[in-house]
């Protein structure tokens, strides 16, 4: 959570079936997961009987997780970052698809069907199906 977007993260950590924080501490790294755990334990809780982990899809997260939680607990990632990753995923095919051999750039061949190929030459204004700004995002 980005506070007023001032970006002082906070990590806040709910239990989403009984609907209740259950600790918030500032920071973004895999310390948060440290001391998430610290806080539990002092509440004779078991952290490490934590089996779903609903996050924010990064790294040190992850790393925090693995470490603390450990590994019988399933991450369940943000749709938005999923579909980003799948995104990116189509556009690196999409790029290496086009070729690049005669120098020209923007030049893609197509016809791979067995039908004969054929060169076209994707302008700066027509962004064909694998540019960024043609992929959905949400």
């Amino acid at each position: 959570m980005s506070v007023r977007k001032g970006h002082n993260h906070t990590c806040v950590f709910c239990d989403l079936l009984g609907k209740r924080v259950l600790f918030a501490v500032k920071g973004r790294d895999k310390k948060v997961w440290e001391a998430f755990v610290q806080a539990t334990g002092a509440h004779n809780s078991r952290p490490r009987a934590i089996r779903e982990v609903s996050m924010y899809m990064r790294a040190a997260y992850i790393a925090g997780l693995e470490e603390n939680i450990g590994s019988q607990a399933v991450m369940i990632f943000d749709k938005y970052h999923v579909i980003a990753h799948v995104n990116d995923a189509v556009n690196t095919v999409c790029t290496a698809e086009i070729q690049v051999g005669d120098g020209r750039r923007g030049t893609r061949l197509e016809g791979a069907d067995g039908y004969g190929s054929k060169i076209q030459k994707i302008s700066r204004t027509n962004r064909g199906p694998c540019s960024k700004e043609s992929t959905p995002r949400i």
